[in-house]
């Protein structure tokens, strides 16, 4: 089978032969239809991901998110058959033409849902379910800003969350806005337009930087969540200054400012986020129950790279023009 290996961090993966085997027991075959990129990918291409440095040597295979049919099961498998559609999160090892994987951490797939559809969700949508409720409470009517609004999970917070709250939408470039409204935002504006004047029960960022902008933005009972850190990520060496100069200007907890105003700063990982977790059931039960029994969200930009066009994926994930979700197809 062919496989995007990544052999040394910062440079580009190798697609070529990897090693093939029979499944164990209680693991699944699958033959890979389609598998995500998301920016974690990219973190960890370039080396700065630390715990895929802790817990995964090189060469790796990377990959989080993947669709694709069942090829063959161990004896001890019980819910899936061999020609099954499914679709898979791990935390490693989907950008590959056949995954091994366990039972766990597959979900089924109805025969009329599309793979490529299927594997644009994974990964957005735990981080976005995940961020809206699991963190904190978040009430129904609540005034929400999300940043990075056209990217792939913040799109999907829009999917979720358009209907039941009212969204303002941040994105980085003008022609970003009109997707943002599409897909549940009531109103976007661009990072430079943005009034901070403006209050939020809620915000949600993928970045590190500007965190204290934001708090500052958030009304009394006020919560700030925070999924990723793209700003502290040099996208160049050249960068890498920057990069190190937001990550010492990253906002420091001003605990008896945030009793007085009574708000909360979290932040979480969703790849730690273990698979036997209440949380991560819950958000499954709702993969399972609601989006792809009625075959929603489907309103978000998918875009397909062919998998030898990996680095072309990469690069246009990274440049900031991207809106929703890049495949590659194996």
């Amino acid at each position: 089978m062919k496989a995007l290996i990544l052999k040394r961090y910062g440079k580009p993966l190798v697609l070529e032969e990897a090693n093939e085997r029979p499944p164990l027991p209680h693991e699944v075959k699958i033959k890979t239809a389609y598998a995500g990129v998301s920016f974690t990918d990219i973190i960890i291409q370039k080396g700065y991901y630390q715990y895929q440095r802790q817990n995964h040597t090189l060469p790796l295979i990377p990959g989080f998110e993947a669709s694709g049919t069942v090829e063959a099961i161990g004896e001890n498998v019980k819910n899936l058959d061999v020609g099954d559609n499914v679709l898979v999160m791990q935390r490693f090892g989907c950008m590959s033409e056949r995954i091994i994987t366990s039972e766990n951490l597959i979900t089924k797939l109805s025969p009329h849902v599309d793979l490529k559809w299927a594997a644009s969700i994974p990964v957005n949508f735990f981080t976005a379910y995940h961020a809206l409720n699991n963190i904190v409470k978040i009430f129904p009517g609540s005034e929400i800003l999300v940043t990075s609004a056209a990217g792939g999970v913040g799109g999907m917070i829009l999917q979720l969350a358009g209907s039941r709250h009212d969204i303002m939408a941040l994105v980085g470039h003008e022609e970003k806005r009109e997707y943002t409204l599409k897909l549940g935002a009531r109103e976007a504006f661009t990072y430079e337009k943005f009034s901070t004047s403006k209050k939020f029960d809620v915000i949600l960022t993928s970045s590190g930087a500007k965190l204290q902008k934001y708090t500052n933005c958030l009304k009394q009972n006020g919560k700030l969540i925070v999924y990723g850190l793209h700003s502290l990520v040099p996208q160049t060496k050249s960068n890498i200054i920057s990069s190190l100069f937001n990550y010492l200007r990253l906002s420091k907890i001003n605990l008896p400012d945030m009793i007085n105003r009574n708000i909360t700063v979290s932040g979480f990982n969703i790849i730690k986020l273990s698979e036997s977790s209440k949380e991560y059931l819950a958000a499954k039960k709702f993969l399972t129950d609601k989006l792809i029994s009625e075959g929603r969200p489907s309103a978000h930009t998918i875009s397909v790279f062919d998998a030898a066009e990996h680095q072309k994926a990469f690069e246009y994930l990274d440049s900031g023009k991207s809106c929703g979700k890049v495949l590659l197809k194996f």
